[in-house]
């Protein structure tokens, strides 16, 4: 979950309408439980980031003013390591560890 995912789609274009118009490109999220964060959501290539685990599914539009094409592609995001139930955590000063001072000396 703490990687970004690289996005990559490959678009061709016709050449029409005559002249030709202007591509538009488009990433988005169509269903998945948390928030996904684009590098560059207009770009053919970019990275993506997911707020939560769980499975997502993306789509990726392209539109040339005439034509549209869409396709989608299914990520599964996996918990990061830090994260995952059993690993132990650190202890912090909430936990009750604290570094030796003068006090905790013994003479």
């Amino acid at each position: 979950m703490d990687e970004p995912v690289t996005l990559e789609a490959t678009v061709l274009d016709d050449g029409l309408p005559d002249p030709p118009g202007k591509l538009s490109l488009t990433w988005l999220k169509v269903k998945g439980p948390g928030k996904v964060d684009f590098d560059n959501a207009h770009a053919d290539v970019t990275r993506a980031r997911f707020s939560q685990p769980g499975q997502y599914k993306l789509r990726f539009k392209a539109n040339d003013g005439h034509l549209v094409g869409r396709d989608q592609v299914t990520v599964e995001v996996r918990p990061s390591r830090d994260s995952r139930p059993g690993k132990p955590k650190p202890p912090t000063k909430q936990q009750g560890h604290k570094k030796p001072g003068k006090a905790d000396r013994q003479p």
